[in-house]
């Protein structure tokens, strides 16, 4: 069914009556799973049990000293932050109406007209796996319910490193730059003008708030998804807001020599240690930071997989029957997933030619996410919220139409940003971003694969409008 008046907001007298029995029929444990049922609303039935509750700083900011010395560091970090946080309010929005694994590929199919809707779904697989690199993936497969634990350490960890680098590096700092050496400008030596090297600093920033949707992948394996997807996101904003910023502000306060750290091997312990002036420290606090690195690889692993699988289980991949299936035994999509680290590991294998490799794929793992960000909600904000959006916990109400504008746009002036060489207007082969010949690749790709299987057998999710806008009204019903 068309997104129509039966969308409206305001649940009828009957339906409010419907409401309250629902609600007592599940306090008595009389029918299917509130969750469940908003699952099925949208075409989908639970294939995985929910194990999942509410409960990458390493190099990025080496080139924001290049394009501005610490201000550029510190303050495109707030820019980055501001927009990001705008971008991610906009589509938890939608994700408390629409809760579902196949995120913004799911909300695209949904707000999107009749006839667009396939076509412009069926792009999203550039999003399953273009997002991450050659990273460890076994205890994804070897401990796969032990994966919600891990996730759950690795939060802590990654909070208690940031109080205990923080605090270590309060006492232990030999020097302190004035804070007109913050906000110095002209320290740049990237060849771009300031305003360029500004701009671009923000893209690299952005790096520090990646993945924001991640929580979205695991709709259907947590209770109440509707709810805790926003808060989920949101916090993760608070959180990447409130380590990185004061954690990078003392680094730069303490800095002593921006040329050695630059030119560093290894950049982020050469600051630590110009701050400390231990090598020992230094090499503890990098190990801390390393390991939740790692650790924090594992649910990047979840995110490719289950996207992969929820657009099988929707036609919209090549060998869909066989994508589309759940190992009973470690209840995940394990092909999906292999298939997923083995295509990032060829992926990854592309940037090798390149002395930018590792900033092109930063900022354009940035750039693929907030493409998938702003898709949806540039639809919703064309065809009209009020006709696209259901009952749901979080309603921006006029808040969303300026989250909702600013995202495509936001995205256009990224899409510049990101493929313009770091080191430079003037680029050899060996120097130049290959991010944008990557990416038309594979758009590419995913057209001709549209062309040749997709508008033939992709049909995308069975959304029942009246069953998932009485389900969300169940659901904040049974909140009050």
């Amino acid at each position: 069914m068309e997104t129509s008046k039966d969308n409206k907001h305001a649940l009828s007298a009957t339906e409010d009556a419907i409401v309250h029995e629902r609600a007592h029929s599940i306090a008595k444990g009389g029918s299917i799973p509130l969750d469940e049922a908003i699952l099925q609303a949208q075409g989908h039935g639970s294939a995985m049990p929910r194990r999942f509750y509410e409960m990458g700083l390493l190099r990025f900011w080496i080139q924001n000293l290049v394009y501005g010395g610490p201000q550029v560091v510190v303050f495109s970090l707030l820019a980055a932050a501001v927009v990001q946080w705008i971008v991610t309010l906009g589509l938890s929005e939608l994700a408390s109406a629409f809760p579902s694994t196949g995120g913004q590929y799911h909300f695209t199919y949904i707000v999107a007209p009749h006839r667009m809707k396939c076509g412009l779904a069926f792009m999203y697989i550039l999003d399953t796996g273009v997002l991450e690199y050659w990273m460890i993936a076994a205890p994804v497969f070897l401990f796969p319910k032990a994966v919600p634990k891990i996730a759950q350490i690795t939060m802590y960890l990654s909070v208690i490193g940031f109080f205990a680098n923080f605090i270590v590096l309060v006492v232990m700092k030999k020097h302190t730059n004035p804070g007109s050496y913050i906000v110095q400008s002209g320290l740049g030596s990237s060849g771009w003008s300031a305003g360029t090297a500004w701009a671009l600093g923000v893209t690299n920033s952005m790096y520090a708030y990646a993945a924001t949707d991640s929580a979205i992948d695991i709709a259907e394996e947590c209770p109440s998804p509707q709810k805790v997807l926003p808060f989920v996101m949101n916090v993760t904003m608070t959180i990447g807001f409130s380590t990185a910023f004061p954690l990078f502000v003392l680094l730069m306060f303490g800095m002593t020599d921006l040329d050695a750290v630059v030119n560093a091997g290894l950049p982020s312990a050469e600051v630590m240690y110009q701050v400390t002036g231990s090598k020992a420290v230094s090499t503890f606090l990098m190990c801390w930071v390393l390991l939740v690195y790692v650790l924090c690889v594992i649910p990047q692993w979840i995110t490719c997989g289950r996207t992969a699988w929820a657009l099988a289980t929707d036609n919209g991949t090549p060998f869909a029957q066989y994508f589309s299936h759940i190992d009973t035994t470690k209840d995940f999509p394990v092909r999906t997933t292999v298939c997923a680290v083995v295509f990032v590991c060829i992926y990854g294998l592309l940037y090798l030619a390149s002395t930018t490799a590792y900033n092109s794929i930063v900022t354009g793992a940035v750039l693929c996410l907030n493409i998938t960000y702003a898709i949806p909600q540039t639809i919703m904000l064309l065809r009209g919220r009020s006709k696209c959006l259901l009952r749901r916990h979080l309603e921006l109400g006029r808040t969303g139409y300026f989250c909702n504008l600013f995202s495509p746009l936001w995205v256009i002036v990224l899409a510049v940003l990101v493929c313009l060489p770091p080191s430079g207007p003037q680029v050899e082969v060996s120097t130049m971003n290959w991010t944008s010949p990557i990416l038309a690749g594979l758009f590419l790709v995913t057209y001709v694969l549209w062309l040749v299987t997709g508008r033939h057998k992709f049909y995308g999710p069975k959304i029942d409008w009246d069953a998932l806008n009485l389900s969300n009204g169940f659901e904040m019903q049974l909140d009050q």
